[in-house]
This record gives C-alpha cells, structure tokens and sequence, in this order.
C-alpha cells in the first residue's frame, strides 16, 4: 500500500521537494517496513526505509537511492517541547519589543469535500490564520473521514508572506508497494 503526494510553490517546509510517496513494503509477524520516497525538484531522488517492530518500536533506518543499497541512519530520539519553544520566542522577541499579545490568530474547523489528482474526499479541514504587523499567513490541513492507508493527510496549503505552498495527494495504492531500496541485513 502507499500514498503520494504533490509538493508545490515556495515557502514550504521542504523548498526542493516535488513529490513524496509514503510506502508499506514489508509486514510480518515481527516486523513493518515503511519506505519515503522523494523525488527532488530538480530531479535527485532519494528513499529512507525504516523498520518497526508492530509495536511501533523502531529498529533502524536507512537512506540511499532506488535501487540501491541502505545507509544505516544515526537515530537520535526526543520529544518536542511546546513550551520551551514558547519561550524561546519570546526570549528573542523581548528585545524588539514584541510579544505573543502583539500576534492575532484564528482557528475554524469545517467539514467539506476536497478534490484531489487521486479523487474526492470527505474531509475535516483545519484552518490556522496570524496576523503580525504587516505580516499574514494562513495554514489549512485536510483530513480524510475515512482515511485511506497510512496517511488520512489529504491536502496541506501554507500561504502568507513568503509563502505559497501546496501539499497535495495525488495517489493511493492498496496494494502492490515492493521495496525499492536493499537494506543490510
């Protein structure tokens, strides 16, 4: 099974990235293999193949290009921290004067179809506005209702200054993933 997406305009999380797909290679009784496969604007590609015991416990991961071998990936593990995030902003903004008061945002969640290359979905979307000054952005996911294999992500727009950039699913595969990486044993 897999699932692929679309990655276009500027501003993104990923600037070089054109097209990602996400793969289901290998489930047994002791393991899954998920491989990212990437394909660059510019043409490079790339695969990250990781291993999982069923438990969700990873194994080991690995990088190379399709076809070829694995390189065995340090994987260093942590948590994200909300609130020393918070705080680091605020450290940096204090000496211009600035403020999480001084930043407007919204937040609304609809239920509507959204139209992709890979067809129709019944999907909650959440959209995230902020104003800062002169600055605006806006952030809208769309989730499948019924989500399809590992992923519900259905479309991702991120527009604002600097940004315009489009996250979209372009196909979905129940079956048939193989492995296009070798990772050693």
């Amino acid at each position: 099974m897999s699932v692929t997406w679309r990655h276009e305009g500027d501003g993104g999380p990923e600037p070089d990235l054109a097209l990602e797909t996400l793969a289901c290679v290998e489930q047994t009784s002791d393991r899954v293999t998920i491989e990212w496969r990437r394909e660059m604007r510019d043409g490079r590609k790339e695969v990250v193949a990781a291993r999982f015991k069923p438990d969700g416990t990873l194994l080991g991961a690995w990088r190379g290009p399709p076809g070829g071998t694995g390189t065995r990936l340090r994987i260093v593990q942590g948590e994200f921290d909300k609130e020393e995030t918070r705080r680091e902003v605020e450290r940096r903004a204090a000496p211009l004067g600035f403020s999480a008061d001084d930043v407007e945002s919204s937040s609304t969640t609809t239920q509507e179809v959204v139209e992709t290359p890979a067809g129709r979905f019944r999907c909650t979307v959440v959209r995230h506005e902020a104003s800062f000054l002169f600055s605006k952005s806006r952030l809208s996911w769309a989730y499948a209702n019924d989500p399809g294999p590992l992923s519900p992500v259905v479309r991702m727009e991120w527009r604002g200054t600097g940004m315009d950039y489009v996250q979209e699913l372009v196909a979905v595969a129940r079956t048939g993933a193989v492995p296009s990486l070798k990772i050693p044993e």
